[in-house]
């Protein structure tokens, strides 16, 4: 059906009756001050703490729950206080030695995954045992051998950094038996390695790109190419496990750098909104799918007590504040 060109579809449309019904009950549906509601977005957001932002969550887990985490840092952030709280996070049973990162980092940070690409060919690579030239590494100037794939992590001799893959792969396999999966999205500028045919997690180096010259393409991801990415990643991931309950949220922490011409404050908006988006379209599309806003409870509350002074990455409290809300909100 159209309107003047415009396609719509009149089931996708609400009545009168239905909207103001949703409305009355909603508490939280006022920006600015209206008669004695005390629960408006302008305030909360000008108390100069840690912001509230409510949801209705689809499911309920509960504390023997077990709980796969995957996406950007922030889900690292996410499954230490999970753990805390009592869940069995399935993604904490792997850790790597300090002198196998590049910088420090948390022993299980090699299982960090930046953009909806490099997360996709995880898990498919993992359940599907799927064989690719040298494991996908690259091997450097010196003899050593990088995994683009594999967080954080240095290059290593060829047997260690194979190692190090399969105990990534073990751990990718938990999602098999996982009750719920956390999904943090984080970015949409994605590097592409022509070699292996796979998307990389992180970029290759200056010294490599130098070595390799036209091997590694650029790609900011569009709505069209992330969300397919993210759609895949559900499928693949219900095949295995068809009772799973997938919670999507968005990384707050803003991409460090941008490979554009664009401000880096501008690709992030773009990059951030795009994701937000995605994750919004499929847990609009399946019941088993919900989105927790862990990024709005943090760009929207007082900056001076949510960042550290790099302005990029998240201070512990306030990832508590809003892991004690999931917590709140989910956990039985």
């Amino acid at each position: 059906m159209s309107s003047f060109g415009l396609s719509f579809s009149e089931k996708s449309m609400l009545t009168f009756s239905d909207v103001m019904a949703i409305s009355r009950a909603n508490t939280y549906n006022r920006w600015l001050p209206h008669k004695d509601i005390d629960t408006t977005a302008a305030k909360r957001i000008s108390d100069g703490g840690y912001i509230y932002v409510d949801c209705q969550p689809k499911f309920k887990l509960n504390k023997a729950s077990k709980v796969f985490t995957i996406g950007s840092c922030f889900a690292r952030n996410i499954e230490g206080h999970l753990t805390v709280a009592g869940l069995d996070v399935l993604t904490r049973r792997i850790a790597l030695k300090p002198e196998q990162y590049e910088t420090n980092a948390r022993p299980n940070a090699v299982l960090n995954k930046y953009n909806t690409h490099s997360i996709y060919s995880q898990f498919y690579r993992s359940l599907n045992n799927e064989i690719v030239i040298n494991n996908g590494f690259i091997e450097t100037n010196d003899g050593k051998w990088l995994d683009p794939h594999a967080s954080h992590t240095k290059p290593l001799p060829f047997e260690e950094a194979e190692q190090i893959f399969f105990k990534v792969n073990e751990v990718t396999k938990q999602i098999t038996v996982a009750d719920v999966v956390i999904i943090t999205l984080g970015l949409n500028e994605v590097w592409f390695d022509s070699e292996t045919n796979l998307y990389l997690n992180r970029a290759p180096t200056p010294i490599l790109m130098r070595k390799y010259k036209d091997r590694f393409k650029f790609l900011v991801a569009n709505y069209a190419q992330s969300y397919e990415a993210l759609e895949k990643t559900l499928a693949l991931v219900k095949s295995v496990n068809p009772n799973i309950k997938v919670i999507l949220t968005v990384s707050p922490v803003p991409l460090g750098t941008t490979m554009t011409n664009q401000d880096v404050i501008v690709a992030n908006t773009y990059s951030k909104s795009l994701l937000r988006v995605c994750a919004q379209e499929i847990a609009n599309e399946d019941e088993n799918v919900d989105y927790f806003p862990s990024y709005e409870i943090v760009t929207h509350s007082a900056r001076d007590i949510t960042w550290l002074d790099d302005q990029l990455h998240v201070l512990g409290e306030a990832v508590a504040h809003v892991t004690s809300l999931f917590v709140s909100k989910y956990i039985e």
